[in-house]
């Protein structure tokens, strides 16, 4: 039974005042940081079970597609008005929010029939955080029904002290409603119920302690809790016109099946739908381009008309079909299939004829050549050196990098480089923060995370060669390399060897665990001669890089010739920058 308010005060702030319409409160434009509210109402049942304050939006209509501020109450309390004057405060069994978010905070607290154990005080706050686009409820059920005499009154009070966004979350409109139905208070006393809420209460506690990584997952709010979307008149949206919209695809595409639900799940399936081939499409497009460097349509972020056109549209289209039909969405048969191909076999050398009249090789005339990403870059050094740590899953890692090189925006976070087998993670493991990214990786063209980025344009810039050389993570990987070097080709060159054979089976071992072959002679003679000069410079410390005399997490060992080390450190540092092991 709704009952009108007959009052509505602000207590401590007088400021903030109410005006009463139609038995609703509506508060006026004061606004302090602080409030307690008493709202008053008659009651025409002398038996109340259960009291429910309702905060609705000024503009109910309106509020649907264009929300209004949130509020948060922190807590509600209520008293019975006596004739005489006297208050008699009202002890409550427990609340019923219209949200699940606080769910074991509101009823769990009361497992006995009659009373909440160890005399804890039942939460009793309710909000609408951010903004507001529907009437948000609580419900109070008393821990007996409440015998109301003639004359006698209910006075609820409201407290907020919070804020949204730096601004107060009051409410601006309230109204109560009083309730003398009996299944209020056989819900609070059914056993059954009780020893539900007792069991929920110990599994959620038992399953939080299970250790486990934990994975955000988005759920879908139920229909009567889903904002309206409105058309915006020429795409602006302070402008909105027409009904509301019910979620659907474009029409120039297949319908939703008839009679389906305009849901997630529903979307989901049309996506992977026989006749839907947009879905394969996109699909064999961007594993086209992780292969190939540039997709069959080289804008992977559009597919539509502003675009380009596909280079070889019936290829496209046999692929997404073969993908969708054939191998049944397998991505590793598709790639299989794709890397297979005679046209992803070819060399890709080229002749000046060739190159002139296909530059960027849209004709498929030779084999796919690209640059590295950020990620592969890093990782590739690692693997050569011994380095990488192959582990899965886990939480992210502060890889080294030079002093003062990162800096947070927004607070005075600093960088911990990660010691141990976390220092030498994948790169999919670097910590990233969206305003403040991984520079070595920024340097090599990796997103910012400020904006949605399918493709990577790549860039060929000096400064890339600087990071390779002298960033901690290319150090320590070229001297690992080095070592791998010195204990592993001396097992491959014959008893009584030279030092110049010795050395020779050095680099060479260095060249095959970088460029997976052997070097030519030329680029063997090449290496020697920049490695006699480097341990020439070891006898003048002044002379050698700085990077040379960093060995980070490594531990030289004893019988390790130094300059031989540095030499061969040095000959790594130059094989992780050649073309030829930053290119595929």
């Amino acid at each position: 039974t709704k009952k009108r308010l007959a009052h509505a005060k602000a207590i401590g702030h007088p400021a903030r005042t109410f005006h009463i319409n139609d038995g609703e409160a509506f508060a006026d434009a004061d606004t302090p940081p602080q409030s307690f509210y008493e709202l008053t109402g008659a009651s025409t049942t002398r038996v109340v079970t259960a009291i429910r304050v309702e905060v609705p939006p000024l503009d109910e209509i309106k509020a649907r597609h264009t929300p209004e501020p949130g509020f948060i109450v922190n807590k509600v309390q209520a008293s019975i008005l006596r004739p005489n004057g006297l208050k008699e405060e009202i002890a409550f069994r427990y609340f019923i929010q219209d949200s699940e978010a606080n769910l074991e905070d509101s009823v769990s607290e009361a497992p006995a029939p009659k009373q909440a154990p160890g005399g804890k005080e039942v939460a009793s706050g309710f909000a609408a955080n951010s903004k507001l686009f529907r009437t948000r409820w609580i419900v109070g059920v008393p821990s007996k029904p409440l015998q109301l005499a003639p004359g006698s009154r209910i006075v609820v009070a409201l407290k907020q002290t919070k804020s949204i966004d730096s601004k107060p979350a009051l409410i601006q409109r309230v109204r109560l409603s009083l309730s003398g139905n009996p299944c209020w208070t056989s819900l609070g006393q059914d056993p059954s119920r009780a020893k539900d809420i007792v069991r929920l209460t110990f599994l959620e506690r038992k399953l939080a302690k299970i250790p486990a990584v934990k994975l955000p997952i988005m759920s879908e709010e139920q229909p009567y809790e889903q904002r309206a979307t409105l058309e915006f008149e020429r795409g602006n949206f302070l402008t909105k016109m027409g009904p509301d919209l019910a979620p659907d695809v474009p029409a120039i595409f297949p319908k939703l099946p008839a009679g389906a639900p305009r849901n997630r799940l529903t979307l989901a399936k049309w996506f992977f739908a026989p006749e839907q081939p947009l879905t394969a499409r996109v699909a064999v497009n961007r594993y086209w381009e992780e292969l190939f460097g540039t997709g069959i349509v080289e804008t992977l972020e559009n597919f539509g008309s502003v675009g380009e056109a596909p280079s070889h549209p019936e290829l496209l289209d046999w692929l997404a079909l073969h993908f969708q039909n054939d191998l049944h969405w397998d991505m590793k048969a598709l790639l299989h299939e794709i890397v297979t191909s005679a046209t992803y076999r070819q060399s890709a050398a080229s002749t000046p004829s060739l190159t002139k009249r296909d530059p960027r090789n849209r004709l498929l005339a030779r084999g796919p050549q690209q640059r590295l990403t950020a990620e592969m870059v890093r990782d590739q050094a690692l693997l050569a050196g011994g380095l990488l740590n192959r582990s899965m899953g886990g939480p992210p890692v502060m890889p080294p990098q030079p002093v003062g090189v990162w800096k947070s925006v927004y607070n005075a976070d600093g960088w911990k480089d990660a010691t141990g087998p976390n220092r030498y993670r994948r790169a999919i493991y670097t910590f990233v923060k969206r305003t403040s990214g991984y520079p070595s990786f920024l340097m090599f063209d990796a997103s910012d995370r400020d904006t949605s980025l399918p493709r990577r344009i790549p860039t060929n810039t000096p400064l890339q060669a600087l990071v390779t050389l002298n960033d901690p993570v290319y150090q320590e990987a070229a001297e690992s390399l080095a070592r791998r070097a010195m204990s592993g080709a001396v097992t491959r060159t014959k008893g009584g060897a030279s030092a110049e054979q010795v050395l020779d089976a050095r680099l060479s071992y260095e060249t095959r665990l970088v460029l997976s072959r052997d070097p030519t002679p030329r680029e063997l003679a090449v290496l020697r001669a920049f490695f006699k000069k480097t341990v020439a410079l070891s006898d003048q410390p002044s002379l050698l890089p700085a990077r040379m005399k960093v060995s980070g997490n490594l531990v030289r060992e004893e019988n390790a010739s130094t300059k031989e080390l540095d030499g061969l450190t040095a000959v790594g540092s130059v094989l992780f920058n050649l073309d030829a092991a930053l290119t595929r």
